[in-house]
Order: structure tokens, then sequence, then C-alpha cells
């Protein structure tokens, strides 16, 4: 038996923290960096611009005439830009980047779930002993936390 009352459920978005050194989520994720660098992260789109001309030269030519072309210009092309000026320029990114997330929420209004349990007697015993040092439990997130309470049926 599980009874429960009219409820509203909605998503929400919240920000995680993560850190990532060795990937370009890092500097996607971070919106601060030092203001000396600022003008230098010009580079990346000038890079990106060059580097997308040249994937179009590839394949516009022909892989089987043109291979000494081709080879010559993967040469040119190097790992992505931003991730080349992220590990050039660690120290001037913030240490955890942020990602968005979608968490769902349900919201009973204000009223009680009850939920009807068979449990052993010694169980119950020792459920009802440590409900009276903690009465709270963790549902998983920072809005989780629920008030316990037992009754014997």
């Amino acid at each position: 038996m599980v009874f429960k009352y009219e409820t509203i459920n909605y998503n929400d978005l919240w920000k995680r923290s993560f850190s990532r050194m060795d990937a370009d989520v890092h500097p996607k994720g971070t919106p601060n960096i030092d203001y000396n660098r600022l003008r230098q992260k010009g580079w990346i789109k000038e890079e990106e611009s060059r580097q997308e001309g040249i994937k179009k030269e590839i394949k516009s030519l022909d892989s089987k005439t043109d291979k000494e072309k081709i080879t010559e210009l993967k040469e040119k092309i190097k790992k992505a830009p931003l991730l080349m000026f992220f590990e050039e320029n660690k120290k001037a990114y913030p240490m955890y980047y942020t990602s968005p997330t979608i968490r769902e929420y349900i919201d009973y209004l204000g009223t009680n779930i009850q939920i009807q349990l068979k449990i052993d007697d010694r169980l119950f015993e020792k459920l009802i002993l440590a409900i009276e040092n903690c009465s709270t439990a963790y549902l998983g997130n920072s809005e989780g936390w629920v008030e316990l309470k037992l009754e014997e049926i």
C-alpha cells in the first residue's frame, strides 16, 4: 500500500561543477577566464576557420590521385584550437567548469507519503531506535531531505 496526495512534477536546471583538464569541455563550460587571455582567444576562431577551409579542400581532392597533397594538408590541421589554447593557458581558467543539468522534481504540496512495509519485529525495533537519534533521510539532492516516522499497524 502506498498512499500519496496530489503532486506537481516539474523539471529544473542546476549547475554541476566538474574538472576535466584533458578535454575541451572544460573551457567550453567556464565562462570566466583571466582577462589577460581574453584578447588571445580571438585566435581560436581564426584557427578554426583556417582548419575548416583545409578540411573542405581535403574533401574536394581525390583520395587516390592526390594522396601527397592530402597528407600535406592533414599535417597542417592541429588538434582542436580551443583545446590547444586551453592546454597552453590552464592557469588562466578556473579549476572547475559548470554543466547545466536537468533534474526532475516531484512536489507533494506539503503532504505526507505513506508506505506500508512488511518487516521483521527485530528490524522494526532497531529502526525505531535509530530514528530517535536522527529522523531525517536523504533522497539524493539538496532538496531531498525528508522526515521519517514509523508506525506499527
